[in-house]
């Protein structure tokens, strides 16, 4: 039996994730990658994707990101994982979960598409109530930015 090879996604996780590895981003995303779902607007190439990894770990004390299922058809890759993180000042985990579909030439990721469950997390940090989507969708949720 032969044991197959690391998918190039399932690499980027246990590296840029798993192991807080920067400079992986470097090496396995193009330099005109493009990755949509984690901002306002997509973050294009290696640096773009450095600044949000700087933010999104620096939040965290612990992350550890789990792939549960893949897909793999031509150049694209789906996954579907489970993430959990520690954030500060607290001793328990939060967990939550998300998919992203990539591309991939080579040993590059070219253009990643994220959908995670960042208000699950959110809510799981107390940062947002329990319920907060069924909330604001019933108009019991507010929000406090102005129109």
């Amino acid at each position: 039996m032969t044991v197959p090879v690391e998918s190039l996604p399932r690499e980027w996780f246990r590296r840029v994730w798993n192991d807080l590895d920067a400079n992986a981003i470097d090496e396995l995303a193009a330099a005109d990658c493009v990755f949509h779902g984690l901002d306002d607007e997509p973050i294009i190439g290696p640096a773009g994707f450095r600044a949000f990894h700087e933010h999104f770990a620096g939040a965290f004390r612990e992350i550890s990101v789990t792939v549960l299922h893949e897909v793999t058809s031509g150049d694209m890759v789906g996954l579907f994982a489970e993430v959990e993180a520690i954030p500060p000042g607290r001793h328990a985990r939060v967990s939550f979960q998300g998919a992203a579909f990539a591309r991939v030439r080579g040993r590059q990721l070219i253009e990643s598409w994220d959908c995670w469950d960042f208000l699950g997390l959110l809510e799981r940090m107390e940062v947002m109530p329990q319920q907060s989507l069924g909330m604001a969708l019933q108009g019991r949720l507010r929000s406090t930015v102005a129109p």
